[in-house]
């Protein structure tokens, strides 16, 4: 049998097998209460609040990371297994091009905390996921953001992104304390980290003889914080990791904070 024969007879074969592994996600969905999407570019930026833009050039970027689309969740799942027919003829063209060891031409991709974005290049990331590609070349332009964006991000945790995001902009805590990062793990809990603000904003305006900024404020209450603890609340950790914030002392409406 000829080698291109042989090869399109493999790249039919090896599409079904991808396109058949959504079914696997969606028991997965079911199963972790999950959902197993791709994340929409436009939603999440909006949600994060773009700060900028910086093109990073040509990178090879962790594959595994490449989780969001910019106009095609529709097409792919969040493994990027192919979910429509229309697909099958690129896919397993650019299959058989990379069996047989051609280099592609590096996808685009925009970069938005630790999550990158597919602009152009779905069919190939696909492709290098079913391949167990590790990393792949893209041209990357990262997507600056009030809040970020950890790698484990998905769609159903844009709200509590873009709450955080909000209390940012009210507190602009990421301005004067840049090494500052809290976590809340319930819808709302921004708010009451605010509120706790606002009672330290009087406090000091009173101390003060004069109305104090909320972004003084906010910082103030965050140094306070990272210097006692006092308030039955924890100090936030010191650390670059999230540190859960539970064994008796416990920051006022926060489950976690990062400095």
């Amino acid at each position: 049998m000829p080698i291109a024969t042989m090869l399109s007879v493999q790249g039919q074969q090896e599409f079904g097998a991808a396109s058949r592994s959504p079914f696997v996600s969606e028991l997965t969905a079911i199963l972790t209460g999950r959902q197993q999407m791709l994340l929409p570019l436009d939603d999440t930026v909006r949600a994060a609040r773009m700060d900028g833009l910086v093109d990073r050039g040509v990178q090879e970027i962790p594959v595994m990371q490449i989780r969001g689309s910019e106009g095609r969740i529709t097409d792919f799942d969040s493994s990027f297994h192919p979910l429509k027919q229309h697909l099958r003829e690129r896919w397993i063209r650019l299959f058989n091009l990379i069996q047989q060891g051609r280099e592609m031409p590096p996808i685009s991709v925009y970069r938005v905390g630790e999550v990158y974005f597919v602009k152009d290049g779905h069919h190939r990331v696909s492709v290098a996921r079913h391949l167990g590609r590790e990393v792949i070349r893209a041209c990357v332009v990262e997507i600056k953001t009030r809040a970020p964006l950890d790698a484990d991000v998905d769609a159903e945790d844009l709200l509590k992104v873009a709450e955080y995001a909000s209390f940012l902009e009210r507190t602009q805590l990421d301005r004067t304390r840049p090494e500052a990062r809290l976590h809340c793990s319930h819808l709302g809990r921004y708010d009451v980290v605010y509120d706790h603000i606002l009672g330290h904003r009087y406090f000091m305006s009173v101390d003060q003889g004069r109305d104090v900024p909320v972004r003084e404020a906010a910082a103030s209450w965050y140094d306070f914080r990272l210097s006692t603890g006092d308030g039955g609340g924890p100090a936030p950790s010191t650390s670059r990791a999230p540190a859960r914030l539970d064994g008796g002392r416990r920051l006022p409406g926060a489950d976690q904070a990062v400095a």
